[in-house]
């Protein structure tokens, strides 16, 4: 475990925006405060949950593709058990469920718009920029 931690300090990351230490610990305190205010009563095992999804999100959220893969192995590798992510999966392709108080792969409703209802939902302001994505859409929407 310690040779682990040692190889997660001497790893460097890239990260896609520079970023200073008190940044990224004010961004795992906003997102905890943020992700415990969603959740009324949580229970112990599911604050652990939410910690590691948000030190997670704060730290790795920040680096480049390539270095969010490599930590996401070593994240892995740290923090096993019960209320870490499941082993062997993809650590960003999961959310915290509140109701089941877990971790969950969110399950997405199919995007569908017609022209109709965009029309009757987007305000339109005339103008060029108007006609353009007003011609981008009806493109799109015959093919």
């Amino acid at each position: 475990s310690t040779s682990r931690r040692k190889t997660l300090q001497k790893t460097e990351f890239k990260f896609s925006v520079p970023l200073n230490q008190v940044c990224l610990v004010q961004s795992l305190v906003s997102l905890i405060d943020s992700l415990l205010h969603s959740c009324p009563k949580p229970s112990t095992d599911f604050k652990e949950v939410l910690f590691n999804f948000a030190a997670a999100w704060a730290i790795g959220g920040c680096l480049d593709e390539n270095s969010r893969i490599l930590f996401a192995l070593i994240w892995q590798e740290l923090f096993q058990g019960p209320n870490s992510f499941p082993k062997g999966s993809n650590i960003w392709s999961f959310v915290p469920d509140f109701e089941s108080q877990s971790l969950v792969t969110p399950r997405l409703a199919p995007f569908a718009c017609t022209k109709k209802s965009l029309y009757k939902e987007m305000p339109f302001i005339t103008g060029p920029e108007t006609n353009a994505i007003i011609t981008l859409f009806d493109f799109l929407s015959n093919n």
